[in-house]
């Protein structure tokens, strides 16, 4: 009997990374495992999140990392925004090889990077986008995240140990005007007292 497995590429400055949680299995030339020796292995698929007003679709995997070292290239992925693939297969048991075509799920960006904890483990969430958001950004590359933060202020630690941002800042592009609770200006880069002021504060 064939089994089903996630496939998962990540396409990292440092190199591809090709993951799965059915064992090793073979697709497209890549070898993809069930664990990486500093990503670790898949703990979660999560569902795509929908989207509304000036915001994307977002699809979030949890890993399970040997360590936390596997945040730097991770981090690092982001920051570039590179590219992932997600795929859900059907494969052979004994050989390992995919049977017929597998099944593209998403196709996006990495977008964010976040630790959690559950019961005695550590955990990583990287949230990613729909490659389409590359359409959205009029200053691409700006990010609230500790390699663009150094970018401006060289040698500057204060986002290095920031990884449980959950709320997205937007930077240098238009902003949604804030729902609910004190609305301090009209939303928008520089456009009012409540965006100059989260701006300023995230720093």
């Amino acid at each position: 009997m064939n089994g089903a497995t996630w496939l998962l590429r990540l396409d990292l400055p440092s190199g591809s990374v090709y993951l799965s949680d059915g064992g090793v299995t073979v697709y497209g030339g890549n070898t993809y495992t069930a664990e990486h020796p500093t990503i670790g292995s898949i703990a979660q698929i999560g569902e795509v999140s929908e989207g509304f007003g000036a915001e994307l679709p977002e699809q979030e995997i949890v890993f399970a990392p040997p360590s936390n070292a596997a945040l730097a290239p991770l981090q690092a992925g982001a920051f570039a925004r590179s590219a992932m693939r997600l795929w859900v297969a059907e494969f052979d048991p004994s050989t390992g090889a995919v049977v017929g075509t597998p099944d593209l799920r998403f196709a996006g960006r990495m977008d964010r990077v976040r630790q959690q904890f559950a019961f005695q483990q550590l955990q990583i969430v990287l949230s990613n986008v729909p490659e389409t958001e590359v359409l959205l950004f009029s200053d691409d590359g700006n990010g609230l995240s500790a390699e663009f933060h150094k970018s401006l202020y060289s040698g500057e630690t204060g986002h290095d140990q920031a990884t449980g941002l959950v709320k997205t800042v937007t930077w240098g592009v238009e902003s949604a005007r804030g729902g609910g609770g004190v609305n301090f200006g009209n939303g928008g880069f520089g456009g009012g007292g409540f965006d100059a002021f989260t701006q300023e504060f995230a720093r």
